[in-house]
């Protein structure tokens, strides 16, 4: 259900936007699979783990020419993108 949302939502952005809804995409599919996989996992075990995908650069941001590339911690993401901005609400 979650899934079907937030596809829904980023359906919603403009042809420019692509990237950025390319990201966006690509992130969520992460964090629902950390979630699918680690189920009984506390919310702190899941920030974790996360973080433990940022740092293997299994998530993306924008680069400063707007191409998507893996997170790496110590870039600076295009417009203050981080591929934690996600919000499934």
């Amino acid at each position: 259900m979650a899934k079907l949302f937030s596809d829904a939502h980023e359906s919603e952005t403009l042809p420019t936007e692509a990237n950025s809804t390319q990201m966006d995409l690509h992130n969520i599919a992460v964090g629902n699979q950390i979630g699918m996989l680690n189920m009984s996992a506390t919310e702190q075990e899941l920030a974790e783990l996360v973080k433990q995908a940022m740092a293997e650069g299994k998530l993306v941001v924008l680069d400063k020419n707007n191409q998507i590339v893996p997170y790496q911690p110590n870039q600076t993401p295009n417009n203050n993108q981080t591929p934690n901005n996600n919000q499934n609400t």
